[in-house]
């Protein structure tokens, strides 16, 4: 064999025996896959669910999240936390994003009831709970353990939302029904959300009748623990503004607590920024509106 092709084969062997760079040798990980191609699945969807929720503020970013969190739910059984979001963020565009004549307000309010309602079946107790409507989530309300709060308490406000829907006979007991599982929320965690459940009860036992368990002194001390719990939450300034010091007419504590709220910071508190930003907007419009005053 001529000594030049010799050592081109030689050459040639050398080459493919010699251990080349692997695919991933400029891999921080040497696996040949980028850090987002290693994730599997399930963790590459979380990230993707991550950054739409903390994106929910931008324009249309409460849409794209909330399709994401219903993609979610249909497509693999979602964790606590997508369940929760999922409510939470439903009551928000009912509460804060649909124009109050919007058809859509309740389609949203009865869809965050069935949502939840899911969620309670799969994460309201260890194993589960049998629940396949609200009136089975009053029933088994007692069996709702603490990690599960969230997911009840915004079916709760979403469920009471429906409410004025109901015929007049219906909603007698819807209300008792609102009132027994606002407070289940409270026993569970009267924390929960910057005082969630002190704040929602003392809204309804303002507003409802005494033949559906209102109290007006029973709403002031509610308004004034999440007050006292949570002082740079807007949205509890505004409680008790239109619970306590609107109905007493008594104007200065009125636009103290306004003012309170409307100097809050956004970012008071952890993921709370939108609901904050809109609280604090309600703030500024009430003291702008004098036929608002007491």
């Amino acid at each position: 064999m001529p000594r030049g092709i010799l050592c081109c084969l030689v050459i040639m062997a050398l080459l493919i025996a010699a251990p080349g760079p692997s695919a991933g040798a400029d891999r921080p990980d040497g696996t040949g896959r980028s850090e987002e191609e290693g994730r599997s699945p399930s963790r590459r969807a979380g990230n993707a669910l991550e950054r739409l929720w903390a994106e929910r503020s931008a324009p249309g970013g409460l849409e794209r999240a909330l399709e994401a969190l219903e993609d979610a739910v249909r497509s693999e059984p979602a964790d606590r936390i997508v369940h929760e979001r999922l409510v939470r963020l439903r009551f928000f565009q009912g509460d804060r994003v649909l124009p109050e004549e919007s058809p859509r307000r309740m389609q949203a309010w009865h869809r965050c009831v069935a949502d939840g309602v899911q969620g309670l079946a799969r994460h309201g107790a260890a194993g589960g709970l049998p629940v396949r409507d609200i009136e089975d989530v009053d029933r088994l309300r007692d069996r709702i353990e603490k990690s599960a709060v969230g997911i009840l308490f915004w079916t709760t406000l979403c469920y009471g939302n429906t409410i004025p829907g109901f015929s007049l006979f219906r909603q007698a007991s819807g209300a008792r029904r609102f009132h027994r599982l606002l407070q289940r929320c409270l026993s569970l965690d009267e924390t929960y959300f910057q005082g969630g459940p002190h704040r929602t009860l003392a809204d309804f036992l303002h507003q409802a009748p005494g033949i559906m368990g209102g109290d007006d002194d029973l709403a002031a001390r509610h308004a004034d623990a999440a007050v006292r719990l949570f002082p740079r939450w807007a949205e509890n300034r505004l409680c008790r503004a239109r619970n306590v010091w609107l109905p007493r007419r008594d104007r200065d504590r009125y636009r103290q607590d306004l003012e309170a709220a409307l100097e809050s910071p956004d970012d008071a508190y952890p993921d709370g920024e939108p609901e904050q930003r809109a609280a604090r907007e309600e703030a500024r419009r009430l003291l702008t509106a004098p036929a608002s005053s007491p």
